[in-house]
This record gives structure tokens, C-alpha cells and sequence, in this order.
């Protein structure tokens, strides 16, 4: 018997929230908001679409030219060298290839993978969470799902704000300290020198932005769909989980190539 809730706050009856309402709301009115989003999702999702593209667009000119790439390169030749399993003829095209993509990142070409990625991600997770309430029998509409989604992403964009302003007065920005430069997880208290790649890379998962989302996600697809809250909070955590493990397993492939 699949889990569904028998009475879709999605489709209770109550007011409906304005675009400033909604944006304030997910902060401090989640339920009554997610609520208003199944009911009625608009197109007013497309703000904190914008919010989130301005913020990386403004990141990618202003604080990507700040990261050491060279001390990162410096580090990774550091730990070829000690690798007796890359020809000493490989060692120069590897450290060409490494540059080659840092300087990538420093540039506006940054924004040829960043832009992508996140929209991408927009949409594809909202159609798992679609998928796995239709095999539920709680499925509303793909679109209000994709619209609760882009809401809930809110903390996160709240990061990405605390993480630009606390990176502006940087001259220099270390390539390892980048992502956990708001000290929100676990992983901004560990020591990337002496930490291995994957364990910090699962430390940092452990974050109160991530709790955040987590709690949010499982309020909004309750909300946006016909799934309970349990079933529901399954589905997001089950997700967060497989993002995790593919996290870690990056790092660790990584840090098996000398990254």
C-alpha cells in the first residue's frame, strides 16, 4: 500500500501569498506557503530563478578570479610526483591540463557550465521527485512540483549571498577553502591538508543550509503533492543521500588522479 495523504494540503482552500510574500514565507511560513505554491505555482517561481543566476553570474566575474589555482596545481604535481604509477612524460601534459581547466574557471567561460548545471538541476530533480509520487499514486502536476522546488532552493541562495559578501574583501581565496567558506558544515572545520578528499567531502554535506533544504523539501513536496509527510521526507532525504555518495565518490576519484 503506497503512503499518500488522504486529505492534499495542495488543494485546501486559504488565501493566495504575492510574489514578496512567497519570498519571506519560505522562511518563516513554509507550510502556509508551499500550500499556496500547490494550490496556485504562477510563473513568480522565475524570481529566485533570476536571484539565483544573478548571484552566479556576479560570482563568476567578481570572486572566480580570486581563487590560488596555483597553489592547488602546486599541491596536485605535488602528490604526481609521489605516484610511481604516472610516466614522468605524463607529469607535464597533466599539469598543462589542470591549468588549462582552473584557468577555465577564473574566466567567463565559467558561466558556459555553471548556467547549465543549475537549470539543469532545476528541472531534473523536481522530475524525480514527479516521478516517485506518480509511482505513489500522489502525483499533481510536474510544474508545481518544479515550482515548490525553485522555492525551496531559497537557504541555499542564502548561502551563496553570505559566501559572496564574506569573499569580496578577499585579495586570495584558497581553491579548497572555496566551498566551505561559510562555515555552516562540518567539512569547514576540518583541515583540507590533512583530511582525505572523500571524508571531507561527506563532512561537508553535513551542513545546517542542507538540514535546511532537507526540512524545506519535505514540507514543500508534501504540499505541491499528494505524498504524506513521511513518504515524502523519504523521498528528499533518499535523494540528498544519492547526491552525497556520488560527492564523495568524485572526491575520491579525484584525489586518485592527484586532485
Amino acid at each position: 500500500m503506497t503512503e499518500t495523504a488522504s486529505t492534499p494540503s495542495a488543494l485546501a482552500p486559504g488565501p493566495e501569498m504575492s510574489t514578496l510574500e512567497r519570498l519571506t514565507g519560505v522562511f518563516f511560513s513554509p507550510g502556509k506557503t508551499f500550500a499556496s505554491i500547490g494550490r496556485k505555482p504562477g510563473w513568480d517561481w522565475l524570481v529566485p530563478v533570476g536571484i539565483m543566476l544573478a548571484l552566479i553570474v556576479t560570482s563568476v566575474f567578481l570572486i572566480n578570479p580570486k581563487l590560488d589555482t596555483d597553489q592547488a596545481v602546486k599541491q596536485a604535481l605535488q602528490k604526481i610526483e609521489q605516484n610511481p604509477n604516472i610516466p614522468s612524460d605524463q607529469r607535464a601534459k597533466i599539469e598543462e591540463r589542470m591549468r588549462g581547466n582552473f584557468e577555465t574557471v577564473k574566466s567567463p567561460k565559467a558561466l558556459l557550465f555553471a548556467v547549465p548545471f543549475v537549470l539543469i538541476t532545476l528541472f531534473f530533480v523536481p522530475a524525480v521527485y514527479h516521478g516517485v509520487a506518480a509511482a505513489m499514486g500522489g502525483s499533481t502536476r510536474y510544474m508545481t512540483v518544479v515550482a515548490g522546488y525553485i522555492w525551496a532552493q531559497l537557504p541555499q541562495v542564502l548561502k551563496g549571498l553570505l559566501g559572496f559578501l564574506i569573499a569580496i574583501p578577499r585579495d586570495r581565496i584558497d581553491l579548497k577553502e572555496a566551498e566551505t567558506i561559510v562555515k555552516s558544515s562540518v567539512g569547514a572545520f576540518l583541515d583540507p591538508q590533512t583530511t582525505s578528499a572523500p571524508l571531507r567531502a561527506c563532512a561537508t554535506q553535513i551542513d545546517l543550509f542542507e538540514i535546511w533544504g532537507i526540512v524545506l523539501g519535505t514540507i514543500m513536496l508534501s504540499r505541491c503533492t499528494r505524498l504524506s509527510k513521511n513518504a515524502a521526507a523519504i523521498t528528499v532525504v533518499s535523494l540528498w543521500i544519492v547526491w552525497t555518495l556520488l560527492k564523495v565518490g568524485g572526491a575520491a576519484l579525484g584525489a586518485a588522479f592527484g586532485g
